[in-house]
């Protein structure tokens, strides 16, 4: 029997296992494949791998999903006043259900017995500048740095987001006001594009767990600087199925793992949003590197989605008149059990 457990962080879908390795081939991933997603679960095991904590100001931009007063286990980024860019596979799997017709979710957990709604909300909105735990908005509890706590009001995946292969894993969240925090650029000129392998200073950037042996989430946000791999050297490493809409980073010993979904993958040298912290082979492991959702390859569906929805004063790359998102056909996020979040 497959069960479903609910919990205050995440939800997790218990289902058959298969090798590491095999879950990770996309192309191939069958009906009791498995598949490993960057997501903090109660029994996770590892961590943003031999990063260090990330000193005040450095990220005001970067943002935390939250239940309430609770870190729910996925980050996030502002990318513009009043938009949250984060990862499809939290908002999919997270209890975030879209309304038939529209792009909007409800935010509902869904039950244990038969993937029906509960009246509990989950996400429910970000803390915008979050650098410690426990913060909500106090500056004192953030490590003296600034915050934003702001609820949610629609979330709107990526109409071709594969919950299998996990192609197109973006989800762009409204949020109810406008945040006072300069957002982040994105890489809307393709730079990623022009990186050659072995390119540095590229950061994610999350609260994912901080031990290999237990349950050790930091109090404070982490980060690690990672290096660029090329698609074709990714895909050979993960036997195919990774796509354009897909980047690859790792180092020796270092990677993003379990609660840091949904977050950053951020180019320093650019000061650049280049990706969105997706999934991968277990964490830190040779010859697996991290996959992140590339944001120059879906560029004009995020620029679409936010410019076609803004309020006035339109975010400086929305041009002039904004060109409303062009209609998608409704979106089951129906629970899959074939998948379990585990990374």
């Amino acid at each position: 029997m497959i069960a479903f457990v609910i919990t205050a962080a995440a939800t997790l879908f218990l289902a058959p296992q298969v090798s590491a390795k095999e879950s990770l081939q996309p192309s191939a991933l069958s009906e009791s494949t498995t598949i490993f997603m960057k997501t903090a679960l109660p029994n996770d095991s590892t961590r943003i791998i031999n990063g260090t904590p990330v000193p005040k100001g450095k990220y005001p931009w970067f943002a935390k999903a939250t239940t309430g007063n609770t870190w729910d286990g996925c980050g996030g980024m502002l990318v513009s006043p009043e938009y949250v860019l984060t990862a499809a596979h939290c908002v999919g799997y997270f209890g975030m259900s879209l309304i038939p017709d529209t792009t909007e979710a409800s935010l509902f957990i869904h039950s244990c017995s038969n993937n029906t709604h509960t009246s509990h909300s989950i996400i429910d909105g970000f803390e915008i500048g979050a650098l410690c735990h426990n913060a909500n908005g106090n500056p004192n509890g953030n490590c003296n740095q600034f915050s934003e706590v702001i609820r949610s009001t629609t979330i709107t995946r990526h109409p071709q987001y594969n919950s299998r292969t996990e192609d197109n894993d973006f989800a762009l969240v409204r949020l109810t006001h406008k945040s006072s925090i300069a957002p982040v650029p994105m890489d809307r000129n393709n730079i990623s594009g022009s990186y050659s392998a072995g390119k540095g200073n590229l950061w994610p950037i999350g609260f994912g767990n901080l031990s290999t042996s237990g349950n050790q989430f930091p109090t404070r946000l982490q980060h690690v600087e990672l290096k660029y791999v090329s698609n074709p050297t990714c895909s050979s490493n993960y036997g195919g199925g990774i796509t354009s809409s897909m980047m690859c980073a790792s180092d020796p010993g270092q990677d993003s793992c379990q609660g840091d979904s949904g977050g950053p993958l951020y180019d320093s040298d650019n000061n650049v949003l280049v990706g969105v912290v997706s999934w991968g082979d277990g964490c830190a492991q040779a010859g697996s590197p991290g996959v992140y959702a590339r944001i120059s390859d879906e560029w004009t569906w995020i620029q679409r989605t936010i410019c076609g929805a803004h309020s006035s004063p339109l975010p400086n790359f929305c041009g002039g008149t904004p060109t409303p998102p062009t209609p998608t056909p409704p979106v089951s996020l129906a629970v899959k059990t074939s998948l379990v979040l585990h990374r």
